[in-house]
């Protein structure tokens, strides 16, 4: 009979020691999350912080509808072919001296201040053309690839999109030329 309750107690040692050990794993993963869900507010705001500057870098998208001033002779020009193909115009420019671009999802009206292009020479070779507004400098980097009909030429290139703060994005472009 002393062996039975020698036995009991030991059970309920080993009870009593597991029922603790729980206890402080428990206590001790509640401790890490309230850590860690202290450390989300600051990661929380570390990463709005980010995002605010990810939004505040330039960055090029689609034109959603072409403006009115674009119509007829000009140049369209699009990140890709397929985008190109679909009509998605990351730029766009009529010959006289305006273009557009959308940066950060808003539509921006450009004035060409200097051009490369020889108007004697529709658009049958390189040329660099730089346009400005309020807020950016977009310098124009267009390379002739071959005629694509009468009066249109397939282009290459690249846009440098510059704000006043002194932030930059390169980006190729695809598109042509042309009437």
């Amino acid at each position: 009979m002393c062996s039975l309750k020698k036995n009991t107690a030991m059970n309920l040692y080993k009870k009593i020691l597991v029922i603790t050990l729980l206890i402080f794993f428990f206590a001790a993963c509640s401790e890490d999350s309230k850590r860690n869900n202290q450390g989300k507010g600051i990661i929380g705001n570390t990463e709005e912080r980010l995002n605010t500057e990810v939004t505040s870098k330039l960055f090029i998208n689609v034109i959603q509808s072409l403006p009115e001033e674009i119509e007829g002779c000009g140049c369209y020009f699009s990140s890709d072919s397929a985008d190109n193909i679909d009509k998605k115009f990351i730029f766009v420019s009529n010959y006289d001296s305006t273009a557009f671009i959308s940066i950060n999802n808003r539509l921006t009206r450009l004035k060409l201040v200097k051009s490369g292009r020889d108007v004697s020479l529709f658009g049958d070779h390189d040329h660099l053309a730089i346009y400005e507004s309020s807020q950016y400098k977009v310098t124009v980097d267009i390379k002739y690839l071959n005629s694509n009909g009468e009066e249109t030429w397939l282009n290459q290139g690249t846009l440098f999109v510059e704000n006043k703060s002194g932030q930059s994005i390169l980006q190729k472009f695809v598109g042509e030329c042309g009437c």
